[in-house]
Parts: structure tokens; C-alpha cells; sequence
């Protein structure tokens, strides 16, 4: 059985993926509060310890799948108290329960972990860095070649170059199945790369990236 621990919760407008930095300017008190929670954990040398649910909050709905950060390195402190940071997705938690009377917000949560699969479509993962790849030659001065290390998500690692919104991003988040992760980071980046030589007169698609 999954361990059930307790976790702040930052509530936020946005979605955060695993290995996905975010940076995040801290000026109300609770979480003020909350940040120097998670750097006195931190500061204890507990493994996992540290870390906050950067949870997508829609007005008054909360979504229960969450993504763990932590602080990976504090930019700016002011002498006001406010603190610009910047923190680094870990693992995707679902929320159980909020729990309440606390000085910031605090939840029960699990990790979330993917479902078994036959495996992953090592030719699919290939043809998506390669599309990621085509676009930052685009979009960027220098080429980069993107290279994810085998252990993690790719579909994660590079769903920060799509234009995909807020729902498609958690629909992500929520995803247990790599592959299907892949496809949907590949039709964003596909229909990223038609805009951008549809937009360009006369310049050809480059042969095996669209289709």
C-alpha cells in the first residue's frame, strides 16, 4: 500500500511536471510560512523532506493530482520578507485529504506512479525528442539537442515546448501511461512546427518530422 504523508499545499493557477522548474515569487504570510516550513526540513537532511504540492486551482476547485516540488535554490530575499525562488518538480502526489486549523495549507497525499505497461515505444520517445529538437532549431539561435535520460519522462521533460492549455496540461499531469503521454506531447509539437512553415512562405517542412 501507497504511504499516505503530509505535504504543504501551494495552490496555483498553473501545472508543474516532474523535472519541470518554476520559479515562484512568495509575498503572502501563510506562504511565507510555508517556505520556511519546507527550508527547516530541508535543512534537516530528511530525504523528501522540503517539499510542497504545487496543485492547479481553478476559482474555487482544487484538483487532487498535484505535482511535489522542491526549493532549488532561493534568487532574491527582501528585507519585507517576500522571497523570489526557484523550485523543481519531483513527483506527481494525489491529494486524499486538506487538512485544516494549520498556519499554511497542509494535505494528505500519496506519490502517483504509472501503471504497468508492456513497455515503452522506444521509436515513439526517439521521433519526440527529435520533434523537440526540430523546433528549438526554430525557435533558437544555436540548435540544441535534447537528450532525456532513460529513467525519466520524456513526455514531461519536453511538455514545457507545447502549446498545450491548462486542461491538457493536467489531463498530462493525471496520464499513467508514458506512451500515450508521448502522443499527446508529439501531436502538440507537430501542429507547433506546421504553424511556424505555414507562417514561413517558401520554406519546406523538413521530410519525417510532419505528418
Amino acid at each position: 500500500m501507497t504511504e499516505i504523508r503530509q505535504l504543504p499545499l501551494f495552490p496555483l493557477p498553473t501545472v508543474v511536471f516532474p523535472g519541470q522548474a518554476l520559479p515562484l515569487h512568495i509575498f503572502e504570510p501563510r506562504y511565507r510560512r510555508l517556505i520556511a516550513h519546507c527550508r527547516e526540513t530541508a535543512a534537516g537532511g530528511t530525504h523528501g523532506e522540503g517539499r510542497f504540492v504545487v496543485v492547479l486551482s481553478d476559482g474555487p476547485h482544487l484538483f487532487t493530482v498535484g505535482c511535489a516540488v522542491e526549493i532549488s535554490r532561493i534568487a532574491t530575499e527582501y528585507p519585507d520578507g517576500r522571497l523570489d525562488i526557484v523550485t523543481r518538480g519531483v513527483q506527481r502526489v494525489r491529494i486524499h485529504r486538506l487538512l485544516q486549523n494549520e498556519p499554511f495549507p497542509l494535505a494528505e497525499v500519496e506519490e502517483l506512479t504509472d501503471a504497468d505497461q508492456i513497455g515503452l515505444d522506444a521509436k515513439l520517445r526517439e521521433h519526440v525528442l527529435a520533434l523537440a529538437t526540430r523546433l528549438t532549431e526554430e525557435i533558437c539561435e544555436q540548435p540544441i539537442l535534447l537528450a532525456v535520460p532513460p529513467e525519466d519522462s520524456a513526455a514531461y521533460r519536453l511538455a514545457g515546448l507545447t502549446d498545450l492549455d491548462l486542461a491538457q496540461r493536467q489531463h498530462l499531469l493525471e496520464e499513467l501511461d508514458e506512451n500515450r503521454r508521448l502522443v499527446t506531447v508529439r501531436d502538440a509539437l507537430q501542429r507547433s512546427l506546421a504553424r511556424m512553415f505555414e507562417a514561413r512562405p517558401g520554406r519546406a517542412a523538413p521530410g519525417g518530422y510532419i505528418h
